[in-house]
C-alpha cells in the first residue's frame, strides 16, 4: 500500500498531510514505543506532541486538535499526515485491516506463483486457488476449449459438465454468451465480473479474463456452488488471473478479443461439437461470417514446426493479408487454416507457397462441401503428421496418404492377419530364416509402379541384381508378378506389414 492510498483511505480524517515521496508501507507502529529501527516502509504514529523520535521517522501520522503551520514548516519528516483528534484508533484499525488484507493478497499470490515456478501445471494451480476460495473453478483458453478444472467431477452447471465431458463449450452455448451479453461484458472489462444472469442465473459465478494488454489467452470462471462469493474473493480471481496468465502463456497461443464468437465457431466444428444445421446456421449467423463451401483445412502443427508467437502472428498477417475468405486459428497447438469460396483452388495454392516458402510442414485435406463436415476433414489434415520425416517435404495433402489411411484402419481390427496376400507370409518366413531382404526389395518395386530403373536407382543396386531379387521373390512366393491385380494386392499386404499403427 502506498503513501497516496492511505490518504485517500484517511480522506475523512485528514485535516492536512505533506508527502515528498510516495513509498510502499508494510506495516505501522507507535513512534513513542519504538525508538530504534526507523524503517523507510513503515509508518509512524502518534498523538500531539512531535518529539526528536518523531522527527526521526520518514514517514509519520499524527493526531493534533489543531494545527500550528510554522511548526509544521519546521518539520523536516518526508511523509506527514495530520488526522483529527479522536479519530486515531479508527485510522489505525482502518490501516490495519488494510494492511492484514494486502499481506494476506500477497502471501495468496506467492503461493500461486509458487507452483507456477515449480510444476507449471494448471491442475495444481487450480486445486491450490480452491482452498482458498472454496467454489468450483473451470478455465478455458480464448476459444472455450477447456483447460483445467478443479475439483474434477461433474457439479450439475450445464456450461461446466458440457466442458468437463466435451472438452468444450458447445455452441448452443456460445450463442446463449453472444445472446445474453456476456461475452461482451467479460471482453470488454478488465474487472473480475459477478455473473448472475442468463445461463448463469441458477448458478452466479465470478468470471475474469486470463490477458495480457489486448491479448487474450482465455477465460475463467468461479462457480457460486458450496459458498456465497465474499469480497475478498474478488482480489483472489485477480492474484488467481496473473498466475493462470503467467502459466497459460506458456503453453497457449493468444486469441483475438474481437473474433471468439468466430473462432469458437470454427474450433467447435473442428472438435465435432456442432451438431445440428439448424445450430450451425445460427452460430455462422451469431458469428457474422460469411463461410461459404467449398473448403480446404490446412494444419501446422505449432510445436513439430518451432513456430514462436512472433511467427504465428506474421504468418497470420501475411495468409489474411494475401488471400480473400481465409479462416485463421490455434487449435489443440496447431495453425489451422479454412481456405473457402470462389477460386479455391488459386487460394490453395497461394497458401501452400507461403508456407512452403517458410519450410512449415502442413497438413492438407481432400475438398469438400459440408461445413458440419470439418471435423472430418480435419482428422484427414492431422492423419498425415505421420509422416511428416520426409526430407525437403512440407505440404503433405491427404489424397497421397489416404491408402496408407485405410491400411492403418485395417492394421486394428481383429484377424487382420488372415487378409495378408499368402505369398507375403512366405517371403518374410524366407527373408527371417536366412537373413535376406526380398520381401524389402519386392516392396520398393511395387511402391515404384514397378519401374526397374527408379527401383534400382532407389535401392543403390545394378538392375541385374533387382532383376535376380524379383526372380528369386517371385519363386520362393510361387506367384507371377505380371499379373496387375495380384501385385496390387501383394503392395497392400506389405503396406499391412510395414506399417506401424498410427
Amino acid at each position: 500500500m502506498k503513501m497516496l492510498d492511505i490518504v485517500d483511505l484517511l480522506e475523512n480524517y485528514i485535516i492536512n498531510n505533506r508527502l515528498n515521496t510516495n513509498p510502499e508501507i508494510i506495516g505501522i507502529q507507535n513512534i513513542n514505543s519504538c525508538k530504534e529501527n526507523q524503517y523507510p516502509n513503515l509508518l509512524n504514529f502518534t498523538k500531539e506532541n512531535l518529539t526528536s523520535a518523531s522527527l526521526d521517522s520518514d514517514n509519520l501520522l499524527v493526531e493534533k486538535s489543531k494545527i500550528d503551520f510554522a511548526e509544521l514548516e519546521k518539520l523536516e519528516v518526508k511523509n506527514l499526515i495530520i488526522i483529527k483528534k479522536g479519530s486515531l484508533n479508527n485510522c489505525l484499525n482502518i490501516l490495519e485491516a488494510k494492511i492484514n488484507e494486502t499481506n494476506y493478497l500477497s502471501y495468496i499470490r506467492k503461493r500461486f506463483f509458487e507452483i507456477v515456478v515449480k510444476s507449471c501445471d494448471i491442475s495444481s494451480l487450480l486445486k491450490e486457488a480452491y482452498e482458498f476460495l472454496g467454489n468450483p473453478i473451470l478455465v478455458a483458453d480464448a476459444n472455450y476449449r477447456t483447460l483445467g478444472y478443479y475439483p474434477e467431477q461433474k457439479i450439475g452447471d450445464p456450461v461446466w459438465d458440457n466442458m468437463y465431458q466435451d472438452g468444450f463449450v458447445n455452441q448452443k452455448h456460445m450463442i446463449m454468451f453472444d445472446v445474453d451479453q456476456t461475452l461482451e461484458k467479460l471482453l470488454n472489462s478488465d474487472q473480475v465480473i459477478y455473473l448472475d444472469w442468463g445461463f448463469a442465473e441458477e448458478i452466479p459465478r465470478l468470471s475474469a479474463k486470463i490477458s495480457d494488454k489486448h491479448e487474450l489467452y482465455g477465460t475463467f470462471g468461479v462457480l457460486e456452488v458450496n459458498q456465497k462469493i465474499k469480497n475478498k474473493d474478488y482480489m483472489i480471481v485477480n492474484a488467481l488471473s496473473e498466475a493462470l496468465l503467467a502459466l497459460v502463456k506458456q503453453i497457449q497461443q493468444p486469441g483475438d478479443k474481437l473474433y471468439v464468437i468466430k473462432q469458437s465457431l470454427l474450433a467447435n466444428l473442428l472438435d465435432n461439437g456442432i451438431n445440428s444445421q439448424q445450430i450451425l446456421k445460427k452460430s455462422v449467423d451469431t458469428a457474422r461470417v460469411n463461410i461459404d463451401g467449398p473448403y480446404y483445412i490446412l494444419s501446422v502443427p505449432i510445436s513439430q514446426n518451432n513456430l514462436s508467437t512472433n511467427k504465428l502472428k506474421q504468418l497470420h498477417k501475411k495468409l489474411s493479408a494475401l488471400i480473400n475468405n481465409i479462416q485463421i486459428l490455434t487449435h489443440n497447438n496447431n495453425l489451422v487454416i479454412f481456405i473457402h469460396g470462389r477460386n479455391i483452388e488459386a487460394k490453395l495454392n497461394q497458401a501452400t507457397k507461403i508456407l512452403k516458402e517458410k519450410k512449415l510442414k502442413t497438413g492438407v485435406s481432400n475438398k469438400f462441401n459440408m461445413l458440419s463436415e470439418s471435423y472430418f476433414y480435419y482428422k484427414q489434415t492431422k492423419f498425415v503428421f505421420n509422416f511428416f520425416q520426409v526430407k525437403n517435404k512440407f505440404i503433405y495433402n491427404f489424397n497421397e496418404f489416404g491408402e496408407r489411411f485405410f491400411i492403418n484402419k485395417l492394421i486394428k481390427t481383429e484377424n487382420n492377419k488372415k487378409f495378408i496376400h499368402p505369398g507375403v507370409s512366405r517371403i518374410l518366413k524366407y527373408d527371417k530364416e536366412n537373413e535376406t531382404e526380398f520381401a524389402f526389395t519386392l516392396y520398393q518395386y511395387l511402391l515404384s509402379f514397378k519401374d526397374n530403373n527408379y527401383t534400382a536407382k532407389k535401392l543403390n543396386i545394378h538392375r541385374n541384381t533387382l532383376s535376380y531379387r524379383l526372380k528369386k521373390a517371385e519363386k520362393i512366393m510361387q506367384y507371377n508378378l505380371e499379373y496387375h491385380q495380384q501385385c496390387r494386392y501383394l503392395k497392400l499386404s506389405f503396406d499391412f506389414v510395414f506399417s506401424s499403427p498410427v
